[in-house]
C-alpha cells in the first residue's frame, strides 16, 4: 500500500507542477502582456497585474504559488523527516529558477515583450519566500523538541 501512496504522490507533484510550469510559460510567452483579455484569470487579479508599478511584481504571484506548492506537498509527504522535505523543495528551486530565467530570456525574441532584472527579482523573491511551509515545519519541530527535552 505504501508503495502506491509514493506512485500517487509522485503522479500528483509531477502533473501540478507541469500544469503550474506550462501557466507560467504561457503567462510569460503570451504576445501581450496585457492580462486582462486572457477570461479564466480572476477578473481581480488581471487588474491588478496590469496597474502601473505592478508589471515587474506579478512575476513573483505564480512562482511565490509555485514554490509554496512544493514545499507544502514535500513538508506533508515526508513529514516524519527532518531534511528530506527542505532537500527535495531545493531541488523545486532549481527547477524553478531555470523555469524563470528561460522564460525571461526567450521574451527577447517574442514580439512586444522583453526581458527584465526586476521580474527575475520578483520571481526569484517568490521562489525563496514559497518554501515557509518548510521553515514553519521547522520552528514546530524545534519547539516541540525543546518541550519534549524539558520533561
Amino acid at each position: 500500500m505504501t508503495d502506491l501512496l509514493v506512485r500517487i504522490l509522485r503522479l500528483r507533484v509531477a502533473l501540478l507542477g507541469l500544469v503550474g510550469f506550462a501557466l507560467i510559460a504561457y503567462l510569460s510567452w503570451r504576445p501581450s502582456p496585457d492580462l486582462t483579455d486572457i477570461t479564466w484569470l480572476p477578473n481581480w487579479l488581471s487588474t491588478w497585474s496590469n496597474l502601473p508599478g505592478n508589471w515587474d511584481r506579478r512575476t513573483f504571484v505564480p512562482h511565490f504559488l509555485l514554490s509554496s506548492y512544493i514545499a507544502a506537498e514535500m513538508t506533508w509527504s515526508f513529514r516524519h523527516s527532518k531534511s528530506l522535505p527542505f532537500l527535495l523543495w531545493i531541488l523545486g528551486v532549481y527547477a524553478l529558477g531555470a523555469l524563470l530565467i528561460m522564460t525571461e530570456c526567450a521574451q527577447v525574441w517574442i514580439p512586444g515583450r522583453f526581458a527584465s532584472w526586476s521580474d527575475m527579482r520578483w520571481g526569484g523573491l517568490g521562489i525563496l519566500l514559497g518554501g515557509w511551509p518548510i521553515f514553519v515545519k521547522s520552528i514546530i519541530c524545534s519547539i516541540r523538541e525543546a518541550l519534549t527535552t524539558e520533561r
